[in-house]
């Protein structure tokens, strides 16, 4: 209205001026000047003050995104270094952090959240070898100095601690060589060559290495290759300091496990997760919250075979155990392994009686005792004349034939290092591969007997579901194969020399017949990781080397298992939207 009203009054001016009527006209002009500039200084003003204040709130918002990302920074400090803090529920400390002020200014701080993803895949939580997935939020908050606004920036992270299980082999220093129709079906390291002296030799996973691969040519790849940066430090990764504490219950909410302050044989058969809150080796009560952790200050020796759950610390299900040595570790029979829930189904126990090296057969139906969860097929030998035993899965009549093309069948020897009177052993997914039972098919469990004396042998079978159990070998110094172990031996577990290498002891006339006569058969279902290398002994002349992976390791993998030191991986980072930032 004041506009139109001036513009109106000017027009009746410029009228009067045509009429020769002046007056009044220069006195029009200046107020009309001032009153323009006047606006116009006014509106230049208002632009300039919201454009201070834009710039204002963009650097606060720009100073919020980067004190986002500090939240996200102390949150990996955290996990390295107040991993106690960590549970399945989240983080329990404290979680927001001020800024010191400059004079003048206003506050400004972050906050930030870890919350474990998938609690499947986490192992021993809260510890200083746990890994897995975590979802790290991180908000970045910063205050306007007049209108006490707050500037807000989120960002979400997800953090992921990956393990050794994730290899198949693993050597820190030196060579490793493969040769002709190696099939390796998960990652390798190696710190020097990695010599390929046949060909085929196909890697299902990736590959790092330190120097190069001499005959590339051989290989066929299937994964990434690249060098190893910086390197895997393996002396730095494993404490066995940390491993005895942990045995000896000094590690606040961490359990208690087996202190052995002497060199010790092992049966794993011995271990009774009947009762799950009761655990026992050999009819002894083990500690209460049993961390799984068995730690010996000189050489431990071990065979047999171990199935079964317990209550370990703060009531968690912990499953496999991890056996640590300051010393050696020594393979004395085969190492088997089994399922949590042991003894599912089961026929009727058969009886033998027969002369002193005479094979006996019988066959018992499975029909009704194994189905398409079934994983492990178990049996029990409970005599003082057993002398050895072949069990094969039949399928309508015939052997079984697992995924890999081999028969499905398991062995168990008696000698002079695992004599005892009962010994178990057991076809588990490893020997299935990824055949399963169904309801279509005859199954049915062939028993090869052959005894020591005159009188008779029970044998009880067990079909076993639920989820695999591990073992975790870790010696300061050298993992090793006993010369007197037969000559057809298998090993569900991984092995680990932190200063050193793994070797097979003995020659051709140490070691005595498996089941087979003058039949070499070595096999190991589990990664390798070693600082030096090794060698399979007398099997690298004699027979079949199966050097293979066991996928389940990564997901129930044994207690505590070591893993590479400052190993955290950026798995994905994304800044959040205003909605999403509490």
């Amino acid at each position: 209205m004041f506009f139109t009203k001036l513009i109106n009054r000017v027009r009746m001016f410029e009228v009067n001026k045509l009429n020769g009527k002046n007056e009044g006209y220069a006195l029009l002009s200046v107020v009309v000047v001032s009153a323009i500039s006047l606006i116009f200084a006014s509106s230049m003003l208002s632009v300039a003050f919201n454009q201070i204040k834009d710039a204002e709130r963009w650097k606060k918002s720009n100073e919020a995104y980067f004190l986002a990302r500090s939240g996200v920074s102390e949150s990996v400090y955290r996990l390295k270094t107040d991993y106690t803090k960590i549970t399945a529920n989240g983080y329990i400390g404290s979680n927001t952090t001020n800024i010191p002020l400059l004079s003048g200014d206003t506050g400004k701080n972050y906050s930030f959240t870890i919350q474990p993803l998938n609690s499947n895949n986490l192992h021993f939580i809260g510890s200083k070898y746990m890994t897995g997935s975590f979802k790290i939020n991180a908000t970045g908050n910063r205050v306007l100095s007049d209108t006490q606004e707050h500037k807000k920036r989120g960002i979400e992270a997800i953090i992921e601690r990956d393990t050794f299980l994730r290899y198949s082999r693993f050597v820190q220093q030196g060579n490793l060589s493969y040769g002709a129709n190696a099939n390796i079906l998960a990652d390798v390291y190696v710190g020097g060559n990695l010599n390929l002296n046949g060909s085929p030799v196909e890697f299902w996973g990736d590959i790092e290495v330190g120097n190069t691969i001499v005959n590339k040519l051989n290989g066929i790849y299937h994964g990434d290759i690249t060098g190893v940066g910086t390197g895997i430090d393996l002396q730095k990764s494993v404490d066995i300091n940390y491993y005895k504490q942990l045995s000896q219950g000094l590690i606040s909410g961490e359990g208690t496990g087996q202190y052995l302050s002497t060199a010790r044989s092992i049966n794993l058969s011995l271990y009774d997760f009947s009762d799950p809150n009761n655990p026992k080796y050999n009819g002894t009560a083990l500690p209460s919250g049993f961390n799984g952790i068995v730690y010996c200050e000189s050489d431990i020796s071990v065979n047999g075979f171990l199935e079964g759950s317990y209550i370990g610390p703060n009531g968690a299900i912990y499953k496999g155990l991890t056996f640590v040595s300051n010393d050696n570790i020594i393979i004395t029979g085969d190492i088997r392994t089994g399922n949590t829930l042991t003894g599912v189904s089961s026929p009727a126990p058969l009886t033998f009686n027969s002369a002193s090296g005479i094979k006996q057969t019988q066959t018992v139906s499975l029909n009704g005792i194994v189905d398409q969860d079934t994983n492990t097929i178990k049996f029990k030998i409970n005599s003082s004349v057993w002398q050895k035993m072949k069990m094969t899965i039949l399928k309508n009549g015939n052997p079984m034939i697992n995924s890999d093309g081999n028969v499905v069948q398991t062995q168990i020897v008696r000698t002079t290092l695992a004599s005892g009177n009962s010994q178990t052993a057991a076809i588990n997914g490893n020997d299935l591969g990824n055949v399963t039972f169904d309801t279509f098919n005859n199954y049915s469990a062939q028993i090869e007997y052959f005894s020591s004396g005159t009188g008779n042998t029970t044998v009880q079978i067990d079909s076993c579901k639920g989820d695999p159990v591990n073992v975790g070998f870790v010696s300061k110094n050298q993992f090793s194969i006993h010369q007197n172990t037969a000559k057809q031996i298998k090993i569900d577990a991984v092995l680990l020399s932190r200063d050193s290498n793994w070797t097979a002891s003995g020659d051709s006339s140490s070691h005595p017949d498996g089941f087979d006569t003058n039949v070499w058969e070595f096999t190991i279902n589990g990664p390798i990781i070693t600082m030096t290398g090794g060698d399979a002994g007398p099997w690298s002349s004699y027979g079949i080397r199966n050097y293979r992976y066991d996928m389940d390791l990564v997901e129930h993998a044994p207690p505590a298992f070591p893993v590479p030191s400052d190993w955290w991986v950026l798995a994905s980072w994304r800044n959040l939207k205003e909605s999403e930032i509490r």
